[in-house]
Order: structure tokens, then sequence, then C-alpha cells
């Protein structure tokens, strides 16, 4: 089961986890002394932040940069919030934070995000679980990333709840986020969260299917083999066929004779495909055998093993003179079949010497053509068709 990782791997989110540096749009010019963020006006915004830029971070340039954050034009606002990113800056939390909460931009959210993820503190990781709720998908991927390379406490809980939420929403979309949050789920470990994340995963979409699968696989088996296999049975009847997939090898794998009648349950109502998959795992799960030519010899031998020994209590169990006469009907049983077969082979002697013994009394003319000279030809040779006694030229 494992041939689903490479499909997680290309799951993609439409920002990598350090994004490219954004650009400015204004002026190239560079001042010299850095303003402080009361005093940066709109034709100065470009400006000012090359120079905080340049100066590095520090008390004032961080809150010039924070401040520039809420700057209108988005190529400012998304390069100041790449910048306090690189300089993992805790005091640019709130901006970033407020931003995200605040503006319509999907590539700025996406941006303050990323550079969020940067910043180890717990306002940065509260700011990123609200990313959680974003309009935006690929914000929402982010940040599910973002969490499970965390590990906050409740992260399993708050996965758990973006899978409900778009999967009650019924969007059109690829559920990327959905998908990553499964793939979260299973790098975080939490083996109760598989049966919560199945439930809420009731919508088709080619890259969730894979990612439950995933998840399923990669926790099953951390399970205790009575809890897993009640889990699975649980699953076998989902709709996403890769997930049922993996529960009916897994089912056929444990070997536990109480999941039979589920799966005996599923012949009747499994596709085609996963049919052959059924009868292997209910063989596995009875501790069936394949029998081949090796299985019937030895079956064979046990067999006759067994009659033997079948035998030979019935006869200990005999009295003395049961047992003598028991061996004397016996003996007499032997001795008539031995005359019935050496009188069958006396009358079939007989019946050869009398065929011979016509063969004998033929004509002579008879005898002269049987053809010898053809017996003698050698094979694929044609005989020579010139009368015998003629003469050759």
């Amino acid at each position: 089961m494992l041939h689903f990782v490479s499909a997680f791997l290309a799951l993609q989110v439409a920002a990598p986890q350090n994004p490219t540096e954004p650009t400015l749009t204004s002026g190239n010019a560079v001042v010299a002394a850095v303003p402080t963020a009361p005093a940066v006006d709109s034709a100065m915004a470009a400006p000012a932040l090359r120079g905080a830029e340049k100066a590095g971070p520090g008390e004032e340039t961080t809150a010039l940069v924070a401040d520039l954050v809420q700057h209108q034009e988005t190529s400012i606002a998304t390069r100041a919030a790449w910048l306090l990113g690189e300089w993992k800056s805790v005091r640019g939390v709130d901006a970033l934070a407020q931003a995200i909460k605040q503006s319509s931009n999907a590539d700025l959210r996406l941006q303050c995000a990323a550079a969020l993820d940067r910043i180890q503190n717990s306002p940065a990781t509260e700011a990123l679980i609200n990313g959680l709720h974003d309009t935006d998908i690929s914000v929402r991927a982010f940040a599910v990333q973002a969490l499970a390379r965390r590990r906050p406490t409740g992260a399993s809980q708050q996965l758990l709840a973006l899978i409900e939420r778009q999967g009650a929403a019924g969007s059109d979309d690829s559920h990327k986020d959905v998908a990553a949050a499964l793939i979260a789920l299973a790098d975080l470990g939490d083996t109760s969260a598989m049966l919560p994340a199945a439930a809420a995963v009731r919508f088709e979409s080619k890259e969730t299917g894979p990612a439950l699968a995933f998840l399923f696989q990669e926790l099953s088996h951390k399970l205790p083999q009575s809890f897993e296999a009640t889990t699975l049975v649980a699953a076998l009847d989902h709709q996403e066929p890769l997930l049922r997939r993996y529960a009916i090898q897994r089912l056929g794998e444990l070997r536990d004779p109480t999941t039979a009648r589920a799966l005996e349950g599923r012949l009747a109502t499994e596709d085609q495909a996963l049919q052959p998959l059924i009868r292997v795992s209910l063989a596995q799960v009875r501790r069936d055998q394949i029998e081949n030519g090796a299985d019937l010899a030895l079956r064979a031998k046990n067999n006759a093993l067994a009659i033997g020994r079948m035998v030979e209590r019935q006869w200990n169990s005999l009295e003395t003179g049961t047992r003598l006469s028991t061996a004397a009907t016996t003996c007499v049983v032997s001795f008539g079949m031995l005359m019935i077969l050496v009188a069958r082979r006396r009358a079939r002697h007989a019946e050869a010497a009398t065929i011979a013994a016509a063969a004998g009394a033929c004509h002579p003319t008879m005898l002269r053509t049987a053809r010898p000279e053809t017996r003698a030809v050698p094979r694929f040779e044609e005989a020579s068709r010139t009368p015998v006694g003629s003469g050759r030229s």
C-alpha cells in the first residue's frame, strides 16, 4: 500500500515555504536616513522600505516595516511582510496577523502567513490557526502545513474542523486544503483522528482520496490489533475506493476471524474490481490455503497415516477370538483374490496361444504378401517400384 506517496508529494500549495522576494514597483532611490512609521507617506513608502532593508532590523526599522504591511499598494505591503519574515521579527507579528484578518488581497495574506511561519512564538501560531479560516484555498493549505511543522496543542482538532467545514461547504474546487490537512494528520501521528477524518470526507476529489488512504496506511498499524480491525471494518463502507482497498487488504493481513462476516457482507455490494481482493482476504482470515500438488500429496500422506492409526486402534480394541476370526477371514479373502487373478492370467495366456496357432495355419501366399521390403525401406525414402527379380539396367 503502500504507491500513494508520489501522489502526495505532488500536492503543492500556491506559495512555497520560503517565498521569493516580492519586488517593488516604485523608484529605485535609496534614502540615507530611515524615517519612522508616522513619517512615511505614500510617495516615500518605497524609498523608506529600501532604506529600512538596507539598515537592517532594529526598533525603528521594524516599526516602519510593520506599518508598511498595511500599505495600500500590494507590492509594498508584500515586500514589507516578506522582510519581517526574513528578520524573524517578533515585533512584527501583530501587523502580520492583522493583515491576514483584514486584507482583501490573497497574495498579501499568503505572504503574511509565510512570514509568520518563520517566527516561532505563540501569537504567530495563533495567527496561523486563524489562517485555516481564510477564504483562499492556498492560504488555508499553507496554514495547514505550517501547523503540521509546529505541532501545537490541539492541532488535530483544528485540522479536523477544517475538513468538516470544507466538506459541508460543498465547494467545487479540488479540496487541496483538505488533502493537505489529511497528510498533516498523518504527520502528527494522531490515530484518534482517523475515523473522524474519514467521516468528514464525504465528497469525491482526486486529491482527497489518496490522502485519506495514506492517513490510514500510516496510522492504522499503530493501533492495537483488535482496535485496528474494528477501525478498518468501519472503513469498509466508505465511498472512497482507495480507502476500501486498503482496509480489505489490511484485514486479510491481520487474519482476525471476527472480521470474516464483515468481509462476506461486502461481497454482495462491493465493486467488481475489489471482489478478488475480498476473496483473498477472506481466505486469509479463515486461514484457508490454495492447494497445489505439494499440498495434495501432504494431505494424502496425512490421510493415510490417520487411517492407519484408526485401524490400529480398532485392532487393539478387539478380543483375542475376534482377532483370530478377523485374521482368518482376511486370509481367506486374500487367497480368493489371488486365485481370481491367477485364473484371469491363465485365460489371457490361453487366448494368446489360440491366436498364434490360427496364424500358423494360414495359406502360404498370405505369408508372402507380408511386404518385408516395405518395412526395410528407410524412413522418408520411397520404396523401389522395380519388380523383384526383373533385373536392373
